[in-house]
């Protein structure tokens, strides 16, 4: 737990940095982070998919071979 003390240094850098030109950006940050994560589960899902067509395939060609041999 942040004591008084400790979120008034940390409001004063704040504010320090805003006077300097620096924006607080933490929620854009966030956004692109999560941007990011949904898009990487979207790629795994993708992926995940196509593993399971290779194996339904591998597994109808055994099958056919089988029925032939």
């Amino acid at each position: 737990m942040m004591t008084r003390h400790k979120a008034q240094e940390v409001a004063l850098i704040t504010q320090e940095g805003e006077e300097n030109g620096l924006r607080n950006d933490w929620s854009e940050h966030s956004q692109d982070a999560a941007n990011d994560m949904a898009l990487k589960e979207n790629m795994l899902e993708r992926a995940i998919m196509f593993m399971r067509q290779i194996n339904d395939t591998i597994a109808l060609q055994s099958a056919k071979i089988n029925c032939v041999m």
